[in-house]
């Protein structure tokens, strides 16, 4: 069967979002998506240029759109995690602070059997709720939350094949800027220079990889701090594996947040 791609760049967890696909081997398209084959130079461009693999069946290539408006709204990342899922249940939790004023929840699985959003309170948010934007094809459930709860969410997925997960917002609480210098990827040590933009309490820096799982907890030095954010430096070794730079803490009225480099980059170059 042929599968359309869409690698989306950007331009910079819960919903009913219990939103259920047919079983497997009961796609309204016989052999589609689970027979198909996802080319990984597809998932790693995307990854390395904070872009998104969609995986439209090209009778959906219209809802290319409806990402397109959406993520030139919600510009902040907050989560991204990309892994293979041979049937079982995997979950994410995503942290939602105060300053979010919407949120885009975008999932994909090549063989979907379930993409569940669940509030802080533990009910799932019903894609009916007054506002929720939900748009459900056969291998991507899309959801836009205007002022979600703040807490942590949860995000559950099952199926198998190709998985993406990712959370973008529209908030004034930014990472700003992660910079670099004296030091290549895995050698001597490098100095790492962020910034913050927006109001905050405390902040810690970290290294993850890919499938969004903690590579290591980072030292980063308070350098200048005002209204308007602050900036960190410190002495840093870059991982062995590839990896994205994120930032957790507490926002200014005592909520979890997160925030995370839309861009993977690869261990095995220089940044």
């Amino acid at each position: 069967m042929r599968f359309t791609f869409l690698l989306a760049l950007c331009v910079c967890l819960p919903v009913t979002a219990a939103a259920q696909s047919k079983p497997s081997g009961q796609s309204s398209r016989p052999g589609w998506p689970c027979a198909a084959r996802v080319d990984p130079s597809y998932v790693h461009v995307a990854e390395a240029t904070g872009g998104k693999v969609l995986l439209f069946h090209p009778t959906e290539i219209s809802a290319m759109s409806i990402d397109a408006r959406v993520s030139a709204q919600h510009e902040e990342t907050v989560l991204r995690a990309v892994a293979q899922l041979d049937g079982e249940t995997h979950e994410l939790t995503v942290p939602i602070d105060t300053t979010i004023e919407s949120a885009y929840f975008a999932i994909s699985i090549q063989c979907l059997q379930l993409a569940t959003l669940v509030t802080p309170s533990g009910q799932e948010l019903s894609a009916a709720t007054p506002g929720v934007e939900y748009h459900q094809f056969e291998s991507i459930r899309l959801f836009v939350v205007p002022k979600p709860t703040p807490g942590v969410w949860k995000l559950i997925a099952a199926g198998r094949g190709y998985f993406s997960a990712i959370v973008t917002a529209r908030t004034d609480l930014h990472l700003d800027r992660v910079a670099f210098s004296d030091g290549a990827a895995s050698g001597p040590a490098a100095t790492l220079e962020a910034t913050m933009r927006g109001a905050f309490r405390q902040a810690a820096f970290h290294f993850v990889a890919g499938n969004g799982e903690l590579i290591e907890s980072l030292q980063l030095d308070l350098q200048d701090r005002s209204d308007e954010g602050a900036s960190y430096r410190g002495p840093v070794r870059k991982p062995r594996k590839d990896f994205r730079v994120a930032v957790t803490g507490v926002d200014a009225a005592g909520f979890p947040f997160q925030r995370m480099e839309s861009r993977l980059s690869d261990a095995t170059s220089s940044r």
